[in-house]
Parts: C-alpha cells; sequence; structure tokens
C-alpha cells in the first residue's frame, strides 16, 4: 500500500466535495486527487433523457484506475454502470447522506406554484414521467452540467425551475436556493459515494473496508421449491430455508413446504391475469427487506431460472448492490416427465429437448425442430399450439402429453397428439410433452402410500408407490418425567416414537424391542445395534411372546391414540410421547391406483373421514392385524385385505 493513494475524480466542485468527504471518514489517510474529465463531461450535448451509455460518468475514471494512473476512483454510487467492468470491484459504499431530489426555482416557486406551461429543467426519465403525471402541463427541458451550470439555466431565463439532488446542493453549500423537497422516490443509491478500485488490489480494498455500508446489508436467495411437493425440496434450499428471516413465496401446490420454518412468510403469487403483487412491486419489497439486513429467500415454484423472473429480479437487486445467490429447483418439466414416465431424450428417438413459453408475445416461437417440445403455461392456448406446430409441418398424429399438477398426488396424465390438442381440453398448472418419446412413456401399477413417510422396509410392492400422508404427528411439548431405571425393557413400535424418545431420554442396558426393521433401523442410528426384531412385524406377535424374555418391567413409549395388545400386558406401561391427527390433503381420483397402503389404524380412519368410502377395485395392504380389524369394521371384505405383516 502506497503511503499516498492517488484518487481519480471528475473536475467538476461536486465530484471534488465528494472526495474530500469520502477522505474525510479517513483522517490518517494521505492522498493525491486525480482529475479526470468523463466521457459525459465532455459531451453535454447528449441528453440523458434518452437511454445514454451506462458508464458515460465512470469509465475514464475506471480507465484511469486499470492503467494504474490511480489507486482508485470515487464516483456518485447512481452513475455505477451495471455490471461493472472487468477487473473493477467495488471497495466501499457509504450509507445515503440524503436520498432525496430537490426543485429549484425563481422567487423559491414550488412545483405546485410554478405558472401553467412553466419550463422544468431535468436530466433524469424517471423523473421526467414523475413529474408530467403531477403537472401534465409542465414543459420538460433536457439539461446538462454541474450543479451550478443547471441553475445558470434559471439565472438566464431558459427554465423556471430546475431539478437536482439535495445532497449535491447541501455538499456545495446551497441548500439555502432549495424551494421545495419533491416528494419523489429516487434512485437508491442517490446520495451514496462509490470506491472502485482494482480487484487485484486487496490493500486497497481493505483501506476502505470500514467505510463500506454494505456490512450491513442482508442477501437475497432466489430459490426454486420444486413443484411444491415437499420432498423434491432441494437439500440446499432446506438448509437455507432454515436461516431465513423473511420468505417471500409463490403459488406452492403444497404451502405445507413451509411449515417447518419460523420467519416471516409473505405470499406474493402471480397467475395469468391474477397477480397478487405486481412484480415491481415484489422487487421492492426484496430491496428493502434486504437493506433492513435480513437473510432473504424468494421462493418459486420450481426452479428460479425458468420461467421464474429470476433474471429480473437479479438484476434489479444486483444494480442496487445487493447481494443475490441463485439456487436452483427440479422445474415442472422434469417432474412432469418423471411422474408420466416419459423420458425428454432418448437414444435413437430424441436427442435434444427445447423448453417454451405458451403464451407471450414471442409464444411458441423458434421452438420447432428435431427433439421433444415441452410447454410451459400453454394449458390455455392448445388449440392455437395445435395449429401452431401443423403449421410448422409436425405430422398430426406426433404424440403429445399433458401433465397437470406435475411433482404432487393430484398428477394426471393424458396422452392425445398434436391433431387432439385442438379439442382437448385441460386447465393449469399443466405442462405439455410433444415428441415421439411420449410414445415410450413408462406404463407401471401405482399403489397411494397413506403413512407418515415411505422406508427401504416399506411395503415393497411392483410399482410405484406415491406418498399421500394422511396423518401428521405432534410431539407432546411437556413430556412426562420418566425414572428410565425403574424398567428392565423399551418397547418401540414405530420410528417417530424412537426420534421422540431419544431426543429427550436415554437407557442404560435395557432390553430394546422393535416392531418392524424399519423401527429398527431407526434405533441403530440412534446407536442401538442389538434390537430385538421378532419374524412378524406387529405388536401382536410381540405382546404373545414378550413374557418368554422374563421382563418385569416394560416401557412402551407411544402415540396418544395407540391402541393394541401391548397396552394389556400387565407388566407393560406406556407413556405417551405424541399425539396424531388428520393431515389435510386433496381428494384425488383413485381409479388410476391399484391399491392403498395402510400403516396404521389412523391413516384408515383418516381415508375414511376424507372420502366417506372404500372403493372396491383397489387391493388394500396394512400392517399388522389391528390395522386390518380397522379396515374390516369399516366392511372392507378379507378378500381384498392383505396384511403384510402376516406374509414371510
Amino acid at each position: 500500500m502506497p503511503k499516498k493513494i492517488r484518487i481519480a475524480g471528475r473536475t467538476s466542485p461536486l465530484a471534488i466535495a465528494q472526495v474530500r468527504e469520502m477522505m474525510s471518514l479517513l483522517p490518517d489517510v494521505e492522498y493525491e486527487f486525480v482529475p479526470v474529465e468523463s466521457y459525459g463531461d465532455k459531451h453535454k450535448e447528449i441528453s440523458l433523457l434518452d437511454n445514454a451509455m451506462e458508464d458515460i460518468f465512470t469509465r475514464e475514471l475506471d480507465d484511469a484506475v486499470l492503467r494504474g494512473d490511480a489507486d482508485c476512483a470515487i464516483h456518485s454510487a447512481k452513475d455505477l454502470p451495471y455490471p461493472l467492468r472487468d477487473k473493477i470491484s467495488i471497495a466501499a459504499v457509504t450509507k445515503s447522506a440524503d436520498a432525496t431530489d430537490s426543485l429549484v426555482s425563481r422567487d423559491g416557486a414550488t412545483l405546485a406554484e410554478l405558472p401553467e406551461g412553466a419550463v422544468v429543467g431535468l436530466s433524469s426519465p424517471l423523473r421526467r414521467e414523475q413529474i408530467i403525471a403531477a403537472r401534465p402541463d409542465i414543459n420538460i427541458l433536457s439539461i446538462r452540467g454541474n450543479i451550478q451550470e443547471r441553475i445558470e439555466y434559471i439565472n438566464r431565463g431558459d427554465a423556471d425551475a430546475v431539478i437536482v439532488a439535495s445532497i449535491a446542493m447541501k455538499r456545495l453549500g446551497l441548500a439555502d436556493r432549495i424551494a421545495e423537497i419533491l416528494p419523489f422516490g429516487t434512485n437508491p443509491l442517490q446520495g451514496c459515494l462509490a470506491v472502485t478500485v482494482r480487484t487485484d488490489r486487496p490493500a486497497v480494498r481493505k483501506l476502505f473496508y470500514p467505510l463500506d455500508y454494505r456490512r450491513f446489508y442482508g442477501r437475497v436467495i432466489l430459490m426454486g421449491a420444486g413443484p411444491s411437493a415437499p420432498d423434491l425440496l432441494t437439500l440446499r434450499a432446506a438448509n437455507i430455508l432454515k436461516i431465513a428471516d423473511i420468505i417471500f413465496y409463490d403459488d406452492l401446490m403444497d404451502e405445507s413446504v413451509l411449515d417447518p420454518y419460523d420467519c416471516e412468510k409473505t405470499y406474493v403469487g402471480k397467475r395469468k391475469n391474477l397477480h397478487s403483487v405486481e412484480q415491481e412491486k415484489i422487487n421492492e419489497m426484496l430491496y428493502l427487506s434486504a437493506m433492513d439486513g435480513k437473510t432473504v429467500v424468494r421462493l418459486k415454484g420450481g426452479d428460479p431460472s425458468v420461467y421464474g423472473r429470476s433474471g429480473e429480479e437479479a438484476e434489479y437487486l444486483a444494480r442496487r448492490l445487493i447481494p443475490v445467490e441463485i439456487v436452483p429447483g427440479v422445474t415442472s418439466a422434469l417432474a412432469a416427465a418423471a411422474d408420466s414416465g416419459i423420458p425428454l431424450t432418448m437414444r435413437e428417438v430424441s436427442s435434444g429437448v427445447r423448453f417454451a413459453a405458451g403464451h407471450g408475445k414471442d409464444a411458441f416461437s423458434g421452438t420447432p425442430g428435431r427433439g421433444t417440445l415441452v410447454y410451459y403455461m400453454a394449458a390455455s392456448v392448445l388449440p392455437d399450439l395445435s395449429a401452431y406446430l401443423i403449421g410448422e409441418g409436425y405430422p398430426l398424429k406426433t404424440p403429445a402429453a399433458i401433465v397437470r399438477n406435475a411433482g404432487s398426488v393430484l398428477e394426471e396424465t393424458s396422452v392425445t397428439d398434436i391433431e387432439g390438442l385442438r379439442t382437448a381440453e385441460t386447465s393449469p398448472p399443466a405442462i405439455i410433452i410433444i415428441g415421439d418419446t411420449v410414445s415410450h412413456a413408462l406404463r407401471q401399477p401405482k399403489f397411494l402410500f397413506t403413512g407418515l413417510e415411505i422406508s427401504r422396509y416399506s411395503v415393497r410392492l411392483p410399482g410405484r408407490m406415491v406418498h399421500y400422508p394422511l396423518i401428521r404427528t405432534e410431539e407432546i411439548l411437556v413430556p412426562p418425567a420418566i425414572e428410565i431405571n425403574r424398567y428392565d425393557a423399551v418397547i418401540f413400535t414405530s420410528k417417530t416414537a424412537v426420534r421422540i424418545f431419544f431426543r429427550k431420554y436415554q437407557i442404560f442396558g435395557q432390553k430394546v424391542f422393535a416392531i418392524g426393521p424399519a423401527t429398527a433401523e431407526e434405533l441403530r442410528r440412534q446407536g442401538i445395534g442389538n434390537a430385538i426384531v421378532q419374524s412378524k412385524h406387529h405388536s401382536a406377535a410381540l405382546a404373545e411372546v414378550i413374557g418368554e424374555y422374563g421382563i418385569e418391567r416394560a416401557l412402551y413409549p407411544c402415540s396418544e391414540q395407540s391402541d393394541n395388545p401391548l397396552h394389556r400386558i400387565p407388566q407393560v406401561e406406556t407413556v405417551v410421547l405424541y399425539r396424531t391427527s388428520d393431515r389435510s390433503q386433496p381428494k384425488i381420483e383413485l381409479s388410476k391406483f391399484e391399491g392403498i397402503i395402510f400403516t396404521s389404524p389412523s391413516t384408515v380412519t383418516s381415508f375414511k373421514r376424507l372420502y366417506g368410502n372404500f372403493p372396491e377395485n383397489l387391493l388394500y395392504y396394512c400392517i399388522g392385524p389391528v390395522t386390518a380389524g380397522i379396515l374390516a369394521e369399516y366392511g372392507i371384505e378379507q378378500e381384498i385385505i392383505i396384511d403384510v405383516s402376516e406374509i414371510p
């Protein structure tokens, strides 16, 4: 680090004042001012009301830094281009001293007091819109130059008023000329100063770090929730949600995804022609939350980069110097292909896949070609899509699949062809898959699994198990005191009981009994590898033989609803650690399933409450005679009940 640093700055009195202000915050650092005339300063004939180049005031200063003529440059932060030039970094951004704009006028007239047809000079397209909205009669004059030159427009009669940054007037000691502080929003970086350095000058970056107000910013994570099935949330996404201060979330088919996370949650979902919050407002909410120092999650269905507007949100935030991270999710096209068993690519059938939107000014354009086509947001335009593809030369009989509610238990797939899309009916959310791979869709039976979770020891059936949990568990917050040394055995009949018990208690050499291999596996995770497991995986089998082990007193941690033969053994004492209740689930079309798996009596009763009856065309699989008995009580014939625990 040199003893004296060289600071590039523009030559206007305001720019010089900005350098002095910045360096006053580092009183022990000696500096040399390197004056640089920017392109914008040289070419004042260029109107800033047009699409002027973004680095019009910074390019030459950063050139000086890159050449080594200066160690750093000091800018008005709002003048920084996006993105920054290669090998240029921001070392510091100060807190805004004043982000407002002021009206400077002849005789101190306010905006409301200006005469009809008055001329107002300004240099911001946004400010032009705001002024015209407030005073449609005002004539706008594009002005350029430093603050004194802008005020001169008034003095020589070219304008009745000009609009300038309030902080500029204050830095130049001209605050007494301000007629009015305008009530309009301004550039978020107005009033902030920024220091740019060469990226490979870490010592210079360190020098300015104490002045960098970005230390107090939060960050925004643009994240995909997948198609909103809780188990399709990625591990990275789940870990980030644990540390979020606020979650802004879209339309999620299963909002229970958010249940485990204790933070502020704000719904900002959008559907076609139905926006709960407009995009510009969402952008602002993300920005303001990050400025408050919060860890902000913008949770979107699917993947944030596939029709998720992550690009515009990321740019909006990055232009305001907010740190942004993008976390991928399972996009609905992939979930639709998986649910329907359709390979998106397949050797000798399709070597590629194209994603396209079904609405907007560029709908369908550019999509025809060899390979599989996948259309998002096309449910309402299927006839138009059919006509477009036929017009592009696609054979009428090219297979097409309509996949609704991909990634959830509500998934439905119907197969037609391009011609059939003309008359097909569906509703959002739907993904349309078109191509020869549709005819290679996987075909296999499906079974509905109603328990809490599917493990490797769950019922093994020749097909796909669709998870449809009908119960939830709630841990009892104030557990009973247990003198574990009073017992010579502990009995576990579920993984849930194991997890809750070992969060609160320990065992010291007692025999441990487990119902089923899944419970035994959970015990192994807790360090108990010698559990006694019966060949028949139900409580009645254990109740029949427990006396053979010489047990005098056994502890049975269980749920509040538990009712099985173990409760009727004198030497077994129960302790209730949790309760189960119905889990809210949508009713689904059961005809597409070949069977239903019930893991406990509570799953059976929950199904009964939801559906009212049990279709006779299904097989009912259950674990244990107690669950089988509940099915029988509801009138299910034994001929269509299989107790899998009784089958070796």
